[in-house]
Order: structure tokens, then C-alpha cells, then sequence
């Protein structure tokens, strides 16, 4: 049988995909290997006695060690300036249209702290129930509103839903704010505002990645204000041989010696370890974007998707703590051992309908990590959707509007 042009460029992209999965998971073997763990381990030693041996040399010349130790942070953000003069230029290129504009769904901001934004996106449409989306601390608000072709919350807006979606600020002031800030306090003065601007008892709570474990966590000691629970990429078990796990092991990284010395984990950082977890797939980006470059769509989007990823935010030094030892080394989410705001977190309080959406491919919240959360929960209305998506194209990518949008809201209308 003949092939038509059509295929013949989806058999290309499909090949060209399977190849950069087969790079990666090479890459993800040596990158996980104890030979590169152990000089990863002893080079960044080797920089943290450096920096601590000027700490102390200028403390005995009666210096102060927190005042030196701020100068030090100072001095280090000083590596995100060409980032952030970067992302300026991004700015302006868009305001030129030389770029495709981001997060252009018309929205008004209201309730607002040094620490979020809660934006609410008002529909036309008759449904009660809102949505609020739960952003991932780590990649901004609008993956979910990436492009006007490409946004989610545009097809939620379409469909009868108001939506309200967090943007989280991270800065100086939120290095001590941990679990108990984010999933119960934060969360439970957005979910108030929700519902008193909807007019409704009750939300549907859409947790993204990072999102999904503080919907998970709310909805176990809050549930009664959650009429659903959508969660989007979002690991659950952490006991697993992945290479983030090997990555954060105690044997070669010191966490809390990285964290009193740097505070907040740099926005470059976070962006950098993400896309490490596919180097072959980050690095041949642009081979991807010369696939697509005859659909304007799907051009624009991952044009997009360049800028998103190049917007990372720092991540607060007691969250990331809190999340590498309770979760990823002691595994305490599923364990039913997690403790926020002193009370115990047990999955198996959550009664109300869940749907879990797993991607396929996903590299940062691996199938094996979603997909028992369906055993831990309460709930009698709980569903698992599988797609062969990753971490980001389920959202944003070719597809993602007759896979994850449509059957996500299919599942809502049923619902609310």
C-alpha cells in the first residue's frame, strides 16, 4: 500500500520520537549510574566546602555568618540574570508578534498575596460547579492557557465552566513555607474565594503534576469542599528505581547542607534537572519544531512550550525539603506516615469521584508512580485514563484536544 504525504510525515514523527525515547533512556542509564553519581557528589562537595571555608574565614574576621551567607545568595541569583534578561527579550518579541503570545485568555485577578495570584476566568455557560486549577510550583500558571489555540482553560470556558487558577509567587519570604502552607493554608482561603465568587458549596479540583499532590493532600483533610478530583501527571509513589530518586539519594546529594547554604532552589536549576530527565528529547528540541513547522498550530504551540519552559520559578527551600525526604526517601504519602499541620494524611478518606490521568511516556511522573493511586483512595467513583502523552504534550501537545481535553470534560459534565 502506498503512503500518502501525510502519513509519510506522522510515520517521520513517529520514528523520530521512538528514537529520542531509546537516547534518552541510554542518557537516563549513565546519568543514574553510581560512577557519575559519585563525581556529581564529590565535585558539588567539593564547592560547598569552598563556599563554607569563606563563610568561616569571614566570620572569624568578625564578620556575620547569616549577613555573609545572604551576600553569598545574592552573589549566586546572580547566575539567573541572563535568564531573566532572556525572558524580557521573549517579552517584547511577543508584544512585536514576532513570537506567539501566552496566557491570553481574558482573566481578572481576585485574591492576591506576596506568595499567589488566584485568577478567575469567567464563563458564560450554566454549570455551578467551578473548576480550580492547582498550578505545579515548578512551571508557571499557563501551560494550562498556553497559546489560544492550545489552552485549556479556553475549552473548559467553552464547555459551561468558570475557572479560577492559582499563580504561585515564589521569593525571600517563602523559604519556610512547607506542605502545611501550601496544600492546607493557601488552599483552603483560595478554595473560600472560589466558592464564594461561584456562588457554590463545592469546586471540581484540577491538580497539575507538583498541583496534584496538594489537591491530594487538601481533598484528604478538606474533602468536603471538593465535589471532584481531576489530577493531571501527578506521582504518588515514590519507591521506585527512577533516576530522580537516584539523583536525590542520601548517599550523593546533602540536602540539608545545599538548602542552608542556598535557600530557595534556583528557578534554572528546577528547569535544568526537568529537562535532564529527557537530555536527548531537551537537546533535540529544535528538530522537533522543523516537524512541525508546516502546521501553524502546532508550530505556535511548541514555540510556546520553548518560552514556558524557559519561565521556571524557584521552588521554596522547606517545601523541597519536605518533598525529597517525607516523599521521595521515606515514600510517607503512601505509607499513610505523612504528617501536615499535625494531622495525618490518609488517602483513604477521599470519597468524592476521581479521575487520575497518566501519560504513557511521562519521564517526571512515571506511569508506575501514578497508577497505584487508584488502590490508596476511598472514593467508589475512581477512574484511571492512560494516554501515550508525556509530561507536557498530554496538556499542550498534537492530540491533546480529542484526548485529554475532551475526555477530562466528558467525565466533568457527568459529573457536575
Amino acid at each position: 500500500m502506498m503512503f500518502g504525504f501525510n502519513q509519510l510525515i506522522e510515520f517521520q514523527r513517529e520514528s523520530f520520537r521512538l528514537w529520542q525515547e531509546a537516547a534518552d533512556r541510554a542518557a537516563r542509564g549513565w546519568f543514574s549510574s553510581p560512577l557519575f553519581l559519585e563525581w556529581n557528589a564529590y565535585w558539588t562537595g567539593r564547592n560547598l566546602d569552598f563556599v563554607e571555608f569563606w563563610l568561616d574565614y569571614w566570620a572569624a574576621a568578625g564578620f556575620d555568618r547569616t549577613t555573609l551567607r545572604d551576600s553569598f545568595r545574592k552573589f549566586a541569583g546572580l547566575s539567573s540574570l541572563g535568564p531573566r534578561v532572556l525572558n524580557e527579550n521573549v517579552k517584547l518579541a511577543q508584544a512585536a508578534g514576532l513570537l506567539p503570545k501566552t496566557a491570553q485568555t481574558p482573566a481578572a485577578i481576585v485574591l492576591e498575596n506576596e506568595h499567589f495570584r488566584l485568577l478567575h476566568y469567567e464563563s458564560k455557560g450554566s454549570v455551578k460547579t467551578p473548576v480550580l486549577v492547582v498550578s505545579s510550583l515548578v512551571g508557571k500558571y499557563y501551560i494550562l492557557d498556553l497559546t489560544p489555540e492550545r489552552s485549556y482553560v479556553a475549552h473548559l470556558l467553552e464547555n459551561g465552566y468558570d475557572v479560577f487558577v492559582i499563580d504561585w509567587t515564589t521569593n525571600e519570604q517563602s523559604e519556610k513555607l512547607g506542605l502545611a502552607d501550601y496544600a492546607v493554608r493557601f488552599l483552603t482561603g483560595i478554595v473560600e474565594r472560589a466558592c464564594e465568587i461561584s456562588g457554590s458549596d463545592r469546586i471540581s479540583l484540577l491538580g497539575y503534576s507538583m498541583g496534584g499532590l496538594l489537591s491530594l493532600i487538601f481533598t484528604a483533610l478538606r474533602g468536603e469542599r471538593v465535589a471532584n478530583l481531576l489530577l493531571l501527571t501527578t506521582p504518588v509513589d515514590f519507591a521506585g528505581p527512577h533516576v530522580i530518586n537516584r539523583w536525590i539519594d542520601e548517599k550523593y546529594f546533602d540536602l540539608d547542607r545545599v538548602l542552608d547554604l542556598y535557600g530557595n532552589v534556583a528557578a534554572e536549576t528546577v528547569s535544568w534537572s526537568l529537562q535532564m530527565v529527557k537530555p536527548v528529547s531537551s537537546l533535540t528540541r529544535g528538530v522537533n519544531l522543523l516537524q512541525y513547522a508546516g502546521d501553524r498550530e502546532d508550530f505556535a504551540a511548541l514555540l510556546a512550550l520553548e518560552i514556558w519552559l524557559h519561565d521556571a520559578a524557584p521552588l521554596p527551600a522547606a517545601l523541597f525539603r519536605t518533598i525529597i525526604k517525607k516523599l521521595y526517601r521515606q515514600n510517607a504519602l503512601v505509607e499513610k506516615r505523612l504528617k501536615v499541620g499535625g494531622r495525618r494524611v490518609d488517602l483513604s478518606k477521599i470519597a468524592c469521584p476521581v479521575l487520575n490521568v497518566v501519560g504513557t511516556h511521562d519521564q517526571v511522573a512515571v506511569p508506575e508512580s501514578s497508577e497505584i493511586l487508584l488502590e490508596l483512595l476511598g472514593s467508589s467513583d475512581k477512574r484511571t485514563l492512560a494516554l501515550e502523552y508525556g509530561h507536557l504534550t498530554i496538556a499542550v501537545g498534537h492530540g491533546a484536544k480529542r484526548d485529554f481535553w475532551k475526555k477530562s470534560v466528558e467525565w466533568l459534565d457527568e459529573r457536575s
